[in-house]
């Protein structure tokens, strides 16, 4: 919040906290933000999907054209932040980008660049540009999945409607990296990969993707994801659905 109330105040119409059930009393930093920063506590823990969903429609309520959402391990540095993204949408004439420079996905560099656009081969979900009418036509996250890849399927859908560059080449602004930062250790530090179930959600988000969609595009992710749960000695996750 020190960096989206230092470098974006000026660059947004309306700015979003969605608290999702801490268990922390975060009252004091509440007050202690500026005015344009609206809160919403849910008391209740429902997960990434819903966290965002909510996010996303208040703002299309109030008639946002351009939805950034920003997990909270991601700092912004620069104005940039959201005017590069802005920027290279209209460039481009892609709908959806995601920051690539977040955890290891995408440590080996870009795919391919331009000076607007870069593709990278990891789709990371931690800040994530998308428009109205994008939204508009391929909707919001599915909620059936569970702290695992509800981003990666909303951008699949994105792919299929011709909104953001081909599947395993992942859109960002070509010079994010000098607009955001991500926290030091945000993925170790994770919450929800520390979970016990996080391997176990992976696969049971995975299956439900492949039984909707004859299209699924991670049929070797699921197998690795179903190896791994073998090895480990996790019987009870090893049984797939059928269709």
């Amino acid at each position: 919040m020190d960096g989206v109330t230092k470098h974006l105040m000026g660059e947004v119409d309306t700015i979003w906290v969605y608290n999702d059930g801490s268990t922390e009393d975060y009252s004091e930093v509440y007050e202690s933000l500026p005015w344009q920063v609206n809160v919403e506590h849910n008391p209740k823990n429902k997960g990434v999907a819903e966290a965002k969903n909510w996010l996303m429609q208040k703002l299309l309520d109030e008639g946002c054209y351009i939805i950034i959402i920003a997990e909270d391990d991601i700092i912004p540095v620069h104005k940039k932040a959201v005017r590069g993204y802005i920027q290279a949408a209209r460039a481009s004439g892609i709908s959806h980008m995601m920051f690539a420079h977040h955890g290891p996905g995408n440590a080996y560099g870009a795919s391919y660049t331009t000076p607007v656009i870069s593709t990278y081969p990891a789709c990371v979900g931690a800040w994530s540009f998308f428009t109205k009418p994008g939204l508009e036509e391929v909707g919001l996250h599915d909620t059936n999945f569970h702290n695992a890849y509800e981003h990666v399927e909303l951008t699949w859908r994105h792919v299929k409607a011709g909104l953001t560059t081909p599947w395993g080449y992942f859109a960002d602004a070509t010079g994010s990296d000098k607009w955001l930062q991500e926290i030091p250790e945000s993925i170790d530090n994770s919450s929800i990969r520390k979970t016990t179930d996080w391997s176990l959600n992976t696969f049971k988000s995975l299956e439900y993707w492949k039984n909707k969609d004859p299209d699924f595009p991670l049929q070797h992710t699921l197998d690795d994801v179903i190896k791994q749960l073998k090895e480990a000695g996790d019987d009870k996750s090893t049984s797939t659905n059928k269709k």
